[in-house]
């Protein structure tokens, strides 16, 4: 067992816990919040990397370089950690743009009409060039995200209209099982079981007792856990016929352990080799995080983080044609913790600065939900987003960040317009109206912007 990794687990394990006691103690706050899902994500990828890397993997070859991989980990959780109470970004959380409370029926089978004809039209019609592909899955992702989330609403938001909500369950379902063919990552899934389990929480379970709640977020960390087990020992089978490993078998188990630890075991490689490949990149692994522009539109365009982590990891030439390597050895892209992937950008100071500007950034979001506690079609799109949210403390910028837009854009682009032509709707949803916040805490009180009414 590696001592020092586990200490620096252990530390970094009480930080994410009594961080999010401390943020969800106060009245009015919710475990849901962006606040508290980024150190749930850094307890489970952050914390927990370390101490299963400690105890599975304690002859790992990369041990050498495990005293500045942790500094830098400390580093990051301190000036994160200020990041998050420098300020609460109000001023830029009242200026942006906010989609119209509810979403009402007509709307929503409008929504929802759109979503599944551009859908179809993408999966049924091949495509024109190579060119194209990535526009295509990017809009595919959006249009499929788009039926989920209008099914989500209407299951979890309406009241009565019981024949609508049977409908709109049976789609839900359909699309959940749908997914687990669609992608490999097991996020769409546990992102569209979480929406529709969250959204029921925030929506129906959070105005009751404490025991109650406490309860159903204990049935829906289990169901979670049911699900991730289940895909991680079932997509092998699904994409490449392999046979199923068994859900509840050691061997998903240490597989699911394997996931949690690889990306730590990747940064350490990072920090002790990275010179010997490549100087810093100075933020062009970051360039398709910005830029969805296809490769074969720019030839040059910069590798990404997922590429060249991957290639150092294998011990292959750092080179353009890493997904080519990726898809013939029957490998996946790996990632080494967004700390590493500062680190190989800009080195040093940037763990130092960027972790505070991320923190910032997610205090604001934190802030811009808090002040449309009442907006059941914003929370729907930020309960889809909540693994990849969380998993910003695992995956790379591009990876984790790219996909909730892709998800919750196109959704959020047609509800805003549609709030903005028929009003907010006259469909009854269950609301949190009914709930007490405070005035007294760093938050403004809840806001309801001014839709015209339908007449």
């Amino acid at each position: 067992m590696d001592g020092l990794l586990l200490l620096v687990g252990i530390i970094t394990l009480i930080w994410g816990v009594v961080a999010t006691i401390a943020y969800v103690r106060r009245p009015g706050r919710c475990i849901f919040d962006p606040v508290s899902v980024s150190w749930l994500g850094y307890i489970h990828y952050i914390a927990g990397g370390l101490i299963l890397t400690a105890i599975y993997y304690p002859d790992r070859p990369t041990q050498a370089s495990r005293g500045l991989s942790v500094i830098l980990i400390l580093i990051a959780t301190v000036t994160y950690t200020i990041g998050l109470y420098v300020t609460h970004g109000e001023k830029i959380a009242r200026i942006l743009p906010v989609p119209a409370p509810i979403m009402g029926k007509t709307q929503a089978w409008l929504t929802l009409a759109f979503g599944a004809t551009l859908f179809t039209v993408i999966m049924t019609t091949a495509a024109v060039s190579a060119l194209v592909s990535p526009i295509r899955a990017a809009l595919a992702t959006g249009a499929f995200s788009t039926i989920t989330l209008v099914t989500i609403l209407i299951v979890c938001g309406y009241q009565r209209s019981y024949i609508t909500k049977a409908m709109m369950f049976l789609l839900l379902v359909g699309s959940i099982l749908a997914a687990g063919r669609l992608f490999w990552s097991r996020r769409p899934v546990v992102g569209m079981v979480l929406a529709a389990m969250g959204l029921y929480y925030y929506l129906r379970v959070r105005p009751r007792p404490l025991a109650f709640r406490a309860l159903f977020l204990g049935g829906m960390s289990f169901s979670g856990l049911l699900v991730f087990l289940l895909l991680t020992g079932s997509r092998s089978a699904w994409f490449y016929g392999v046979e199923a490993v068994p859900m509840f078998s050691r061997e998903n188990f240490l597989s699911a352990v394997g996931d949690v630890t690889v990306n730590y075991r990747v940064y350490e490689k990072i920090v002790e080799q990275y010179a010997e490949f490549t100087d810093l990149h100075y933020g062009s692994t970051l360039v398709g995080t910005f830029v969805w522009y296809p490769r074969r539109w720019w030839p040059s365009k910069p590798l990404g983080t997922g590429d060249v982590a991957t290639a150092i990891w294998h011990g292959w030439p750092v080179e353009t044609d890493v997904a080519i390597r990726v898809s013939e050895r029957g490998t996946g892209n790996v990632s080494p913790l967004p700390i590493g992937e500062i680190y190989m950008n800009f080195g040093t100071i940037g763990v130092i600065i960027l972790p505070f500007i991320v923190g910032i950034l997610v205090r604001t979001l934190n802030s811009y939900l808090r002040r449309h506690r009442d907006n059941a079609v914003l929370w729907a799109a930020w309960f889809i987003s909540v693994p990849s949210f969380a998993g910003e403390w695992r995956g790379t910028l591009n990876a984790m960040t790219v996909a909730p837009i892709l998800q919750t854009s196109m959704f959020l682009t047609i509800a805003w317009v549609f709030g903005k032509l028929f009003g907010r709707g006259s469909q009854i949803m269950y609301s949190q109206t009914s709930l007490e916040y405070p005035e007294a805490v760093y938050d403004q009180a809840p806001v309801t912007e001014e839709y015209p009414s339908p007449g």
